[in-house]
């Protein structure tokens, strides 16, 4: 396929994802009226911060953010708004012209008229449901996989880490990136699965205090040790406690089972979730025994 003709299949795709949802309608007449601020757009909403990110992040060829920080339209964005009104208009004009045309209702045509729109109301409304619905899952379910990943590999090097019995500085820095980015992920998680907030929470607690622990001995021994840094049996027993945490977070803390598309689902085992969070109050315990160990305790940090 020609390039051109590949990069107008892809505008098109882009376009008509975003238009087929009605929050993202919303959205770009909103910003073809005024800019708009992230807390605004919120307001107006009435949405949670996780659902909002998720379809700013699919109209993100379509919206642009100017220096005070304020969200408008690309000239992609223009042009959907256009294409918006090209298909409301007809409708509205069929709308005047029924108003128009003199016919004698009767009460009963009336009261039948109101039960087919109360109908319609219903299912619309409930269809609109269902889309948030389904929009939400699929943005949740795609983060857990995408912060379960981050774990894995994070486990991934401490267990590299302890079977040579040394730090190599260049892994140890790749997982801190890894680390730091769970963390927002993790509070996204949280709001976007509210009956389980506090679980979550709890967990990132834990992944916090690690990322805060491996961060220190970064900073003081990579100096002083270069690439590598040996491990002493007690330090390495202390990592090897941490690693046996993460695991079980890893493990037992996300579902076994997330299906995501047109009818998604997430399965979640409150049994599994318990045993995540007692593992992330270990892993808390667990990090202050390991600052002993790599005398991390001084001032000097």
């Amino acid at each position: 396929m020609p390039p051109v003709m590949a990069h107008e299949e892809d505008t098109y795709s882009t376009l008509f994802s975003v238009l087929k949802h009605p929050i993202r309608r919303r959205i770009l007449r909103m910003l073809n009226a005024k800019p708009y601020t992230y807390t605004e757009i919120l307001a107006v909403l009435n949405v949670e911060t996780g659902f909002l990110n998720y379809h700013l992040e699919q109209m993100r060829e379509l919206i642009v953010k100017d220096e005070r920080g304020r969200y408008g339209l690309s000239v992609f964005g223009e042009a959907a708004v256009g294409l918006i009104a090209q298909v409301e208009e007809p409708a509205k004009r069929d709308e005047k012209a029924v108003r128009v045309v003199g016919v004698s209702l009767t009460m009963t045509h009336l009261l039948a008229m109101a039960l087919v729109a109360l109908s319609v109301c219903n299912i619309y409304y409930f269809s609109a449901y269902q889309g948030l619905y389904r929009d939400r899952t699929n943005a949740l379910g795609g983060i857990m996989f995408q912060t379960r990943g981050l774990l894995s590999e994070a486990n991934n090097v401490l267990n590299h880490t302890l079977a040579n019995g040394m730090i190599d500085f260049e892994l140890w820095q790749v997982m801190l990136r890894n680390m730091a980015l769970q963390l927002r992920l993790y509070a996204t998680i949280a709001e976007l699965d509210p009956g389980h907030m506090q679980q979550w929470t709890q967990m990132r607690s834990a992944i916090d205090e690690v990322t805060t622990l491996f961060f220190h001995i970064d900073q003081k021994y990579e100096p002083m040790s270069g690439r590598y840094l040996n491990l002493t049996n007690p330090q390495a027993s202390s990592l090897r406690d941490l690693l046996e945490g993460l695991l079980v977070i890893e493990e037992r803390g996300f579902p076994k089972e997330i299906i995501l598309g047109a009818i998604p689902q997430i399965r979640v085992d409150e049994e599994d979730l318990t045993q995540a969070v007692e593992a992330a109050v270990d892993i808390q315990d667990g990090a202050q025994y390991a600052r002993i160990e790599f005398d991390l305790w001084s001032g000097d940090l």
